[in-house]
C-alpha cells in the first residue's frame, strides 16, 4: 500500500492506495496533528510513502523521523527534473520548478496528452503552459486569494475588515469587507483569464484544467471551460510512482 502525501502551505492533503491503484482512503490535515494521522496508518501494510511538499527541509527531515518511527518506512519526496514521462520542463535549472507544479502538469499530461494550461489555485495562482508535445512553456505565479487579502490588511493601516463568509460576486462591495472579497476575486479571474489569452497565442488550443482549494469558487466566474481537477498534484504523484517503480 503506498501513502501519497501533498504538503502544502497550509494543510497536508493525503490518500492511501492499494496496489490496485484503489483509493483505500483519505484526508487533509494540519501539520500539528500529522502524528496522530501517521499512528493511524500504523493499522495498514505501507509499502511506500510518496510526498510532494512546498515546505522547507526541516519540515523533510521532520517527516523523515516521523514516518520511520511509525511506519518504518523511508519518505520518497518527488522532485521536479529536465523531464519525466514526456513532459519537458522550460527551466533553465529544472530542480527549481516547484514540484507541486511539475506534478500538476504531470497528472494532466499524462491524461490528456494535448496542449494544456493548468491552473492551481491555492495559497499562490500558478498558470502553466504546456504543448502538443509535453513542452512546458513556462507560467505565472501571483498571491492567491487569502494572500492577496492578507496583503492588504498588512499593508495598509485604514483597510480593515471582518472576514464575512459571503460569497464573491461580481458586484461592486458596498462594504470594505465586500469591496475586498470581491476585488481580490476579480483581480484573480482577470489574472487567470489574460494569462490564459496570452498562453493561447503561443500554443493553438491548451485545454485548461483548474484545481487547488479555490478552483471551485473561482471557475464559475471565468470565461474559460476548465476541467475541474482536485486531486492533481496527488495524481502527479501516482504518475511519478508508477514511471519510475516499474
Amino acid at each position: 500500500m503506498r501513502v501519497e502525501m501533498d504538503a502544502g502551505n497550509t494543510r497536508c492533503k493525503w490518500r492511501l492506495i492499494d496496489l490496485h491503484h484503489k483509493l483505500i482512503c483519505r484526508g487533509s490535515n494540519q501539520y500539528d496533528e500529522l502524528r496522530q494521522v501517521f499512528d493511524q496508518w500504523t493499522t495498514h501494510p505501507i509499502e511506500s510513502i510518496w510526498v510532494a511538499s512546498v515546505r522547507g527541509p526541516e519540515f523533510e527531515r521532520e517527516l523523515i523521523e516521523l514516518a520511520n518511527a511509525c511506519l518504518g518506512v523511508r519518505p520518497h519526496f518527488a522532485r521536479a527534473s529536465a523531464s519525466v514521462g514526456g513532459l519537458k520542463n522550460a527551466y533553465e535549472e529544472p530542480a527549481k520548478l516547484g514540484v507541486d507544479r511539475w506534478l500538476a502538469m504531470l497528472a494532466a499530461w499524462d491524461c490528456a496528452r494535448g496542449a494544456l494550461c493548468v491552473i492551481d489555485c491555492g495559497s499562490a495562482i500558478t498558470i502553466d503552459l504546456v504543448d502538443h508535445t509535453g513542452l512546458h512553456h513556462g507560467g505565472y505565479i501571483v498571491p492567491g486569494v487569502a494572500m492577496m487579502r492578507n496583503a492588504l490588511l498588512a499593508g495598509t493601516d485604514r483597510v480593515r475588515f471582518e472576514a464575512t463568509g459571503s460569497d464573491p460576486s461580481d458586484e461592486p462591495g458596498k462594504s470594505t469587507a465586500a469591496a475586498v472579497t470581491n476585488g481580490t476575486h476579480a483581480a484573480a479571474v482577470g489574472l487567470i483569464e489574460h494569462a490564459f489569452a496570452l498562453m493561447s497565442r503561443r500554443v493553438s488550443n491548451p485545454s485548461p484544467v483548474i484545481t487547488g482549494g479555490d478552483a471551485l469558487t473561482l471557475a464559475p466566474f471565468l470565461q474559460i471551460a476548465a476541467d475541474y481537477q482536485p486531486d492533481l498534484v496527488l495524481d502527479g504523484l501516482s504518475v511519478m510512482a508508477r514511471l519510475e517503480t516499474r
